[in-house]
């Protein structure tokens, strides 16, 4: 059996880059001379995960929406979102960092599963993987939306995890924090699901019954129990 996990706020925590969002994004706004609260970050990160309106680019969406809320024109948005693609986004991979436990939930769910990743991710994660973090060595595949040329939710990287395992649907689970990138288009292809609602995506609700998980749980160690 396959076992293919997503990264980003399911084996890896966000948190610390999502407060280095929230902060430059508030100095950049007080710079403007834009009276807002933190508080304001966090409500409208908060709406837009429970409403879902944002598009692939989440931070790029938060921040023009929070720059309408507040009435500045769209120049002003843009200048932030250029200082948010220029010298911000590209310290995700140096912010993050797998949640404890991680390791030894690898290594002990490796010795009877094959175990895979499905994320929407640069390249270079696959050296943070290997050299930063360690988890390399307990995965059998690792497909990443930049090598393979699709991004989650579309069916065609999964469908190409599927290929290069050999592995069947049915056969197969896949773990992620997201109704929409990672349970439904898994549901989808009749891969079993596993939710794990953590980070700031465990606000999503399931919108049809496709979304609805297999199983839910709420941290990782949790899998332990499922996979024995």
């Amino acid at each position: 059996m396959w076992v293919f996990f997503d990264l980003g706020g399911t084996l890896l925590d966000e948190e610390p880059f999502i407060s280095l969002v929230f902060r430059e994004v508030y100095k950049m706004l007080i710079e403007y001379d834009i009276k807002v609260h933190m508080d304001d970050i966090y409500k409208k990160v908060e709406e837009l995960v429970f409403t879902r309106r944002y598009s692939d680019y989440f931070f790029i969406d938060m921040i023009e929406n929070l720059c309408s809320d507040l009435g500045q024109d769209k120049e002003i948005a843009s200048s932030i979102i250029g200082y948010y693609k220029s010298r911000i986004a590209n310290q995700y991979l140096e912010k993050v960092h797998p949640y404890p436990g991680v390791e030894k939930i690898l290594e002990r769910m490796s010795r009877k599963y094959k175990l895979g990743i499905i994320a929407n991710q640069s390249s270079r994660v696959k050296e943070y993987l290997e050299n930063k973090w360690k988890l390399f060595p307990y995965f059998d595949l690792i497909v990443i939306s930049e090598n393979v040329g699709y991004r989650k939710p579309n069916l065609n990287i999964f469908l190409h995890a599927l290929g290069e395992a050999n592995s069947s649907p049915n056969t197969t689970f896949m773990v992620g924090d997201r109704l929409d990138h990672d349970i439904k288009p898994a549901k989808i292809l009749g891969m079993g699901t596993i939710r794990v609602k953590q980070g700031i995506f465990s606000l999503q609700e399931p919108t049809t019954p496709i979304e609805i998980p297999d199983f839910e749980i709420y941290h990782l160690n949790d899998l332990l129990d499922l996979f024995k």
